[in-house]
């Protein structure tokens, strides 16, 4: 639904359709990605965190579980140090709000990779 939303809003055309809903649906192949689609886990998908002093963190998707909390982020472009610094702050405060085990994960769509940061 999301890729055709973008192609009618015109942002990709049909041929770049096609490409992405090919890169998506390997990509969710992965065996890494299995359970990050699992029913188990209780999810939010952009949600604000609101920090003190009026910052805001917006993770791509959190997983939280009884006993385990994932955080993931998703990127298009090449790996940078940057991706890594931003996860770790979710992270991070993700951890100081009290979830438990908090682990966080980048996916690099074009690269088709899951990296444990």
């Amino acid at each position: 639904k999301s890729i055709d939303k973008i192609l009618f809003e015109g942002m990709i055309s049909e041929s770049e359709r096609e490409e992405l809903f090919k890169e998506i649906k390997s990509l969710l192949a992965l065996a890494e990605m299995q359970d990050f689609f699992s029913n188990k886990w209780d999810v939010r998908n952009e949600r604000e965190i609101m920090l003190p002093g009026g910052e805001s963190l917006r993770p791509d998707r959190v997983l939280l579980g009884k006993e385990q909390t994932i955080v993931i982020d998703f990127k298009t472009g090449k790996e940078l140090a940057a991706h890594s610094k931003q996860i770790k702050k979710y992270a991070s405060v993700l951890t100081d709000m009290g979830y438990p085990t908090v682990k966080s994960y980048l996916v690099y769509i074009s690269d088709q990779k899951v990296v444990n940061v």
